[in-house]
């Protein structure tokens, strides 16, 4: 059984590396690579490097969320790569709330109305929720790691006895 998740765990990181190399490239790879984005009058610089690790770890959990599921709890090692990766979506989900917020400040203009002469900002847009859908991805993320925690403590211990 172990060697047959080492394969697993093989396969993933390799089409882990596949995607990334489709995505970014060669050149993504490399020391200091950045991918640049212009959203209105902004700039955004973001290393390579990070979303390397984005799409990897939410490659590991996709793969792991449904082994897991698939094996119903029974692979210690699936179940262990599974919390690290949902950790680390959690994680990640964290950092992006305030790239969210910047993102949403983009987006909001401003109005001069005619009852008021003074300025009004407008945030009819689009990026209002994303703070409160990532808080809801942590929250469901969050979920899954306490179920995954509970289902894997009460196999083990039978298993045990």
């Amino acid at each position: 059984m172990k060697k047959k998740e080492g394969l697993w765990f093989l396969g993933t990181a390799i089409f882990g590396l596949v995607l990334n190399l489709i995505v970014f490239g060669r050149e993504g790879f490399r020391s200091g690579a950045t991918v640049d984005k212009m959203v209105h009058e902004s700039h955004f610089v973001v290393a390579t490097i990070h979303l390397i690790i984005l799409l990897t770890t939410v490659v590991f959990f996709m793969v792991y969320l449904i082994r897991m599921f698939h094996l119903n709890f029974k692979s210690r090692f699936a179940n262990v790569i599974f919390l690290i990766s949902d950790m680390a979506m959690i994680l990640i989900l964290t950092f992006l709330g305030p790239f969210s917020d910047t993102i949403q400040r983009i987006f909001a203009s401003t109005v001069l109305t005619a009852s008021s002469p003074k300025l009004l900002e407008n945030a009819n847009n689009e990026w209002n929720n994303t703070l409160y859908i990532l808080i809801g991805l942590q929250l469901v993320l969050l979920i899954l790691l306490v179920v995954c925690g509970i289902k894997s403590n009460f196999k083990f211990r039978a298993k045990e006895k």
